[in-house]
């Protein structure tokens, strides 16, 4: 289950980049990352997976990658917000047709006490005590590798569905995405207070993004009639 639940992490966010936008486009700073995260390699190589999976589910906690990454996360917040900012306006007018989307049922558990976070959505799936921990910590790391959004988002939705439903639910799902394309809207609702709606036609996932607090919330899943 530990070993599975750290490379879901990791392979949701990989699956995630196709919706990246060019970051060198948006902002000087998403060169700065990109080259910052190159400079990770050194200190990753020839480590195999288990390994890998006992750092992540530590947090990478006292080694070389942990720290740089906290550091280079801290020494940067203004600039991650700027950049999260740019990420999010590049949808802001995305123009979508949800009038025949209803409430999907299937997700009324995950979301019965209302809005829940990344870090709640990760908790729910994971039943022991021990893995809420380490999926905590796990957490830390997991904010810098989806400092982009969206790719939180993209790591938030193939855990729900591969939780909520079938192994050839999900097969179908991920085959029709790897057809189609998700359509993105964002809309501010406040200042650094952004909505994220992700309309994969039989699923509309809506999220709500806190820039400030750098906190992604899921607050509704719709599904066309």
């Amino acid at each position: 289950m530990r070993l599975f639940f750290i490379f879901l992490i990791s392979a949701a966010l990989l699956a995630g980049c196709v919706h990246n936008p060019p970051v060198a486009k948006i902002d000087t700073f998403g060169e700065k990352l990109t080259k910052f995260r190159y400079s990770l390699y050194k200190d990753l190589k020839g480590m195999d997976m288990e390994a890998l999976n006992t750092l992540m589910g530590d947090g990478f906690s006292g080694h070389a990658v942990g720290v740089r990454c906290k550091t280079f996360y801290n020494e940067n917040r203004e600039q991650i917000r700027v950049y999260q900012r740019a990420i999010l306006s590049k949808f802001s007018g995305t123009e979508l047709d949800l009038t025949d989307v209803v409430r999907d049922e299937r997700f009324n558990g995950i979301l019965k006490d209302g809005p829940i976070s990344a870090l709640g959505v990760m908790e729910k799936m994971i039943e022991s005590g021990d893995m809420k921990e380490e999926g905590k910590r796990a957490y830390t790391v997991f904010k810098f590798m989806s400092i982009d959004p969206l790719r939180r988002v993209n790591f938030i939705i193939p855990m729900l569905v591969s939780h909520l439903f079938s192994v050839q639910e999900v097969a179908a799902r991920s085959l029709k995405n790897n057809l189609g394309a998700t359509l993105i809207a964002t809309k501010e609702i406040r200042p650094d207070y952004w909505e994220i709606i992700f309309d994969q036609y039989e699923r509309v996932f809506y999220f709500d993004f806190d820039i400030k607090q750098d906190i992604l919330w899921l607050k509704k899943v719709g599904k066309r009639q």
